[in-house]
């Protein structure tokens, strides 16, 4: 158990936060890493509020969608930050499921979590250090790589719960529903129709959504959720990264159709004996980031090609550090590990029975996400990223709120039950005292 605890004056209000999100916060001001890539000089006041949730939730959510803006926003390779404003709207308005638990502020404390343990734990700061020197990123890069693949992994993992609700299924007659497939493909079309003045370094110049359609960039319209998919292919490398990813995690061998896909279609389409069909919301994550991303991409190409480099000498300088942004973002293969990682790291192979997919590129039994060990003969080898991104995940689920009225006999994991030390997350309570990942 953690007892460490802090109050603070955050905007006229006394903050108090316990436990874990203490412990985060105590690494944000100590850890030079930290005060790098966080800047807790400019950021401390909402860092504090975002992590005092419990009896402060609606101050929380505010400053934690601000933030994930704010560290999303820091990077200019990155784009627009994916269905922000949607996701929030969904699940404060009850459109998923009895049991679902807010991930507007978890996303952002894994982030945090991430950052720390990847800060304080040498052998999986080894271990990542070692798969991104595999794609070829000089050693003096490697740090700033990390942070950049763990942004878009960390911010973006469950963005694709917008997808997952049968809501948003287009073949599911809901017409009359305020969250259904139409609302959603419309919120992110209006996205990819004007990326550039939704992020931060063109908002900053005053460019607004009707000056940047006047260059005339169009890309196809989301109309099927199959369409979203054309972004792995069209995206060079990704569709053979994620094959190797697969491979790596036992997951299973690339055939006609990508392991992960195919995962992707089977809970599409057949029911469980302990679920009913539905989407993963980690593929689906994974897949909304590569398509907004690569939209971007697009449009700062395209408007590149468009603007007088004389008559807007500014606004065609920010186009310049974004194209050289984007090109390192698809160079380093960033796109391709952090939305591979995504994509894997909701994936629960437990409720597919391995005897119906003999033959087939599949292996269910096999399916491990490793932090190190050597590659085998089999292809099965270490997927640091995505072990950080599942070890995160799994850990921040203490103070998680959730949309419906409490159970009489229902237990919260509290902040204050969960102890953060370099090395050796601990949880305190006896039925938690032996800590498994579910991979």
């Amino acid at each position: 158990m953690s007892t460490r605890e802090g109050r603070f004056r955050v905007q006229g209000k006394d903050v108090f936060v316990w436990g874990a999100n203490a412990d985060i916060l105590d690494w944000v001001v100590r850890s030079d890493f930290a005060r790098k890539h966080l800047r807790p000089d400019k950021n401390l006041d909402p860092l504090l509020a975002a992590l005092s949730f419990g009896p402060y939730w609606g101050f929380a959510t505010a400053e934690s969608y601000r933030l994930l803006h704010v560290f999303w926003g820091d990077d200019i390779g990155l784009g627009p930050y994916p269905l922000p404003d949607t996701l929030a709207q969904m699940e404060h308005r009850g459109a998923f499921y009895p049991e679902y638990r807010e991930h507007v502020v978890h996303q952002l404390v894994v982030y945090l979590l991430g950052m720390m343990i990847y800060d304080t734990c040498p052998p999986l700061k080894t271990a990542i250090k070692a798969e991104i020197a595999r794609d070829r990123v000089e050693s003096k890069e490697v740090e700033s790589e990390f942070v950049r693949r763990w942004t878009m992994a960390a911010l973006a993992h469950d963005i694709g719960y917008v997808l997952e609700t049968p809501l948003t299924d287009p073949n599911f007659p809901s017409q009359d529903t305020d969250f259904n497939w139409g609302w959603v493909s419309k919120k992110l079309n209006e996205r990819l129709k004007t990326p550039l003045s939704r992020v931060p370094l063109f908002a900053a110049i005053g460019m607004t959504e009707s000056e940047e359609t006047r260059a005339g960039v169009m890309l196809k319209e989301i109309s099927v959720l199959r369409e979203l998919e054309e972004s792995l292919n069209a995206l060079p490398g990704c569709k053979k990264y994620w094959a190797m990813l697969s491979q790596r995690c036992g997951l299973g061998h690339a055939g006609v159709r990508s392991p992960i896909l195919r995962v992707f279609d089977l809970h599409q389409v057949k029911d469980s004996e302990t679920r009913p069909r539905f989407r993963d919301h980690g593929i689906t994550s994974a897949l909304l980031l590569l398509t907004t991303w690569r939209c971007y991409a697009h449009h700062v190409e395209k408007h590149c090609e468009h603007w007088d480099s004389r008559q807007f000498a500014e606004l065609r300088g920010r186009l310049e550090m974004a194209k050289s942004a984007t090109e390192q973002v698809r160079n380093r293969r960033t796109l391709c590990a952090a939305t591979g990682a995504i994509a894997l790291h909701n994936i629960d192979m437990h409720i597919l029975d391995e005897r119906e997919y003999v033959g087939e590129t599949l292996t269910p039994s096999r399916f491990r996400i490793r932090l190190d060990g050597p590659a085998t003969e089999g292809g099965l080898g270490p997927t640091p990223l995505a072990f950080l991104l599942g070890l995160a995940d799994t850990l921040q689920d203490w103070g998680r709120q959730v949309f419906r009225a409490p159970r009489s006999n229902e237990q919260v994991l509290s902040s204050v039950e969960v102890g953060l030390r370099p090395n050796t997350p601990s949880m305190s309570r006896p039925s938690k005292s032996t800590f498994t990942l579910p991979f």
